[in-house]
């Protein structure tokens, strides 16, 4: 048999958690960041190693794109941010390609930003001679 100081103990405990389970679900759906859904984004192709920032990502404070590719010559890399090609703007050497926000056409303000990553063939003269294969996905930088 129970006393009844401890039969009001367990009213008030279970009230306490069905108040805290109801109200947590409300409050985390009021957080912007909460209620946001990222995008699907598609899986990396082999041809590169890494992208930064990472697809699907929000990251505060972007301040440059890297994208590391596993492509030898005549194959190279170009890089497209938000429609315009950047490629002539980044820092570049075997595998990397560095483009820091402002230094060209770009920059990189809060916002859903869509990066290209393109690999083409280099034709006659050192020009693209054809586009082999895209990577276009999205992130956030707040």
């Amino acid at each position: 048999m129970l006393s009844p100081s401890r039969g009001r103990t367990v009213p008030r405990f279970v009230v306490a958690v069905l108040a805290l389970v109801l109200l947590a679900p409300a409050c985390h759906k009021t957080h912007p960041k909460a209620a946001a859904a990222l995008p699907t984004q598609p899986p990396i192709p082999s041809w590169l190693v890494t992208v930064v920032p990472i697809p699907g990502s929000t990251d505060s404070g972007v301040m440059a794109v890297d994208i590391r590719d596993r492509l030898t010559p005549p194959e190279y890399t170009r890089l497209t941010i938000d429609g315009t090609d950047v490629t002539a703007y980044a820092h570049k050497s075997p595998g990397l390609l560095h483009y820091i926000s402002g230094e060209g056409p770009v920059t990189l303000k809060p916002g859903d930003h869509v990066i290209k990553v393109d690999r083409d063939v280099v034709g006659v003269g050192g020009a693209p001679d054809k586009l082999e294969e895209s990577y276009i996905y999205a992130f956030r930088a707040e």
